[in-house]
């Protein structure tokens, strides 16, 4: 899954970054919510999605966890272990 830009210097694709398909209208979810809602907005851990998958991201944990868990190996790419555990 690759990580798109933040809101505010994106251009949408409308294309949905879980199932891939290209929906006319798609959404940005922050895959840390909450309290890390302002992690996700500097450090970019932002997704597109259609409206289906971003219900999903919602409701279902399993989804959610799934996102996450990408987020944070595609982190651990160019970032230590310690850095993901100061800034989490």
């Amino acid at each position: 899954m690759k990580k798109p830009k933040r809101d505010k210097q994106r251009t949408h694709k409308h294309i949905c970054q879980a199932c891939g398909r290209f929906c006319g209208f798609s959404h940005i979810h922050h895959i840390f919510g909450g309290a890390y809602r302002s992690i996700s907005e500097k450090e970019d851990f932002v997704i597109e999605l259609c409206p289906e998958c971003h219900s999903k991201a919602h409701e279902d944990a399993e989804f959610s966890n799934t996102l996450k868990r990408d987020c944070e190996l595609e982190y651990l790419e160019n970032h230590t272990m310690e850095d993901w555990m100061d800034l989490m």
